[in-house]
C-alpha cells in the first residue's frame, strides 16, 4: 500500500515537472516573439564612397548634391558649391551605424508614420557609377526626439531609427554655400571703394591699416576692422537669377550704386600671390516695408541679396576712417599758474624799472656833481 502511494506521488511529481517545463518554454517563446526586431537602417557609408545624394522633400524641388574633385555642388553645371558645413553635418550622421526597431509592416499605416510616397522625405545615396548605397523614406520624429520613423525602399517594415534624421536632410534655407568670398580677414591687403559718402582707399602695411583716401595717415582701428571683417565674412541671404527680364539694370547693378575693389593674398597656391575681386552693390530696394540690396561679384553671374545692415557695414563714411590728433587743452591750475607767473615777472620788471629811475634821479641831485 505504501509502495503504491509513493509511486503515485512520483507520477504526480513527473507530471507537474513536465507541465512546469512546458509552460516555461512556452513563456520563453512568447517573450522571444514579443521582443522587438531590430534591423539596420544604414551602415558602412563614408564620404569617400558617396558620389551623389538626392533629396526630395514634400512640396519642394529635388536637391541633387554632386561631388567633383572632392568638392560638393548643388548645381555642378553652374558651379554652385554646397555649404561645406552642411555637407560635414550630413556625413557625420551617414557615417554612423544606425539601426531601428520594426514598428509596423502594414502599408496602410505608412501615412501614420509619414513614410509613404507623398509625405516622406525621399533620400537616395549613390556611389560610383550610380550604384545605390541606400534609399530611404524618412518620416516624422518618433516618441523620442532622437528617433525617426523610416522605411527602406523595397521593404515593407517601418523602423524607428535611433537617430534624429528629419533635419539632417531637410534644409529649408537650402544647401547652397552662401559665403561670397573664399578668403579670410587676414588675407585682405588693399581695399578701394567708390561709396555713397565718397572715395575710400586703405592698404595694410606691416600689419597696420593705412589710409590713402580721403586723406593719408593711419586708419581708425575701430572703424577699419569691422569694415574689413564684413567683407571677408559676407554671406548672401538668398540668390536671384539673371534672365531676359531680370537683367543687371533690373537689379540696380548696371551701373552699380557702389563698388568695392578688394586685393587679397591667394594662399591656395605656393607661393601665394595677390588677386583682386570686385563687388558691385545696388541702390536701396524695398519689399514689404523692408530695405535690402543686391550685389554681384565682378567675376560671377550670381546675384546675391543682402540685408540693410550688411550693406551699411560695406559702405562706411570714408571721413570716419581718418585718425585725428587733438591739441590737449591746458588745465585750469596750469593756466592760473601761468598767469600768476606772468604777473610776477611783470611786477619784477616794474620794480627794476622804478629802482633804475630812482638811482638816476639820485645821481642828478648829488652834491658831488657840478
Amino acid at each position: 500500500m505504501k509502495t503504491k502511494h509513493t509511486f503515485t506521488l512520483f507520477i504526480i511529481a513527473v507530471i507537474l515537472g513536465a507541465a512546469a517545463y512546458w509552460y516555461s518554454q512556452k513563456e520563453e517563446k512568447m517573450l522571444e516573439t514579443a521582443a522587438p526586431v531590430t534591423k539596420p537602417v544604414f551602415t558602412g557609408i563614408t564620404s569617400a564612397t558617396v558620389e551623389r545624394i538626392e533629396i526630395k522633400v514634400p512640396d519642394s524641388e529635388l536637391v541633387v548634391l554632386t561631388k567633383q574633385d572632392g568638392v560638393w555642388y548643388t548645381d555642378i553645371q553652374k558651379k554652385h558649391k554646397a555649404d561645406p558645413n552642411l555637407i560635414s553635418s550630413l556625413f557625420s550622421t551617414l557615417e554612423k551605424e544606425v539601426t531601428g526597431e520594426v514598428v509596423s509592416d502594414t502599408p496602410e499605416h505608412y501615412a501614420d508614420y509619414q513614410v509613404n510616397e507623398t509625405s516622406a522625405t525621399h533620400v537616395k545615396v549613390l556611389g560610383r557609377e550610380g550604384k545605390v548605397i541606400v534609399e530611404l523614406y524618412v518620416g516624422k520624429a518618433g516618441s523620442s526626439f532622437f528617433t525617426t520613423f523610416v522605411r527602406k525602399a523595397g521593404e515593407k517594415e517601418v523602423l524607428s531609427a535611433n537617430a534624429s534624421l528629419t533635419y539632417v536632410f531637410n534644409k529649408p534655407e537650402g544647401w547652397r554655400d552662401k559665403k561670397v568670398f573664399d578668403f579670410a580677414v587676414d588675407d585682405i591687403v588693399d581695399v578701394r571703394g567708390e561709396l555713397t559718402s565718397g572715395i575710400l582707399h586703405v592698404k595694410k602695411e606691416g600689419g597696420v591699416w593705412k589710409l590713402y583716401e580721403p586723406a593719408p595717415g593711419e586708419a581708425v582701428s575701430t572703424k577699419i576692422h569691422p569694415f574689413i571683417s564684413s567683407i571677408a565674412n559676407l554671406r548672401a541671404t538668398s540668390f536671384a537669377e539673371l534672365d531676359s527680364s531680370h537683367t543687371l539694370a533690373y537689379y540696380g547693378l548696371e551701373p552699380p550704386k557702389e563698388k568695392l575693389v578688394v586685393t587679397y593674398e591667394d594662399k591656395s597656391t605656393s607661393p601665394s600671390r595677390q588677386k583682386t575681386v570686385t563687388l558691385l552693390i545696388s541702390e536701396t530696394k524695398t519689399e514689404n516695408g523692408l530695405s535690402y540690396y543686391y550685389a554681384k561679384r565682378g567675376d560671377s553671374d550670381d546675384i546675391i541679396k543682402l540685408t540693410e545692415y550688411q550693406a551699411k557695414m560695406l559702405s562706411p563714411d570714408p571721413k570716419d576712417m581718418i585718425l585725428t590728433t587733438s591739441t590737449p587743452t591746458p588745465s585750469t591750475s596750469a593756466t592760473t599758474s601761468s598767469v600768476a607767473q606772468t604777473s610776477s615777472t611783470q611786477e619784477t620788471k616794474d620794480a627794476e624799472t622804478t629802482s633804475t629811475a630812482s638811482e638816476e634821479k639820485d645821481k642828478e641831485t648829488s652834491p658831488t656833481r657840478s
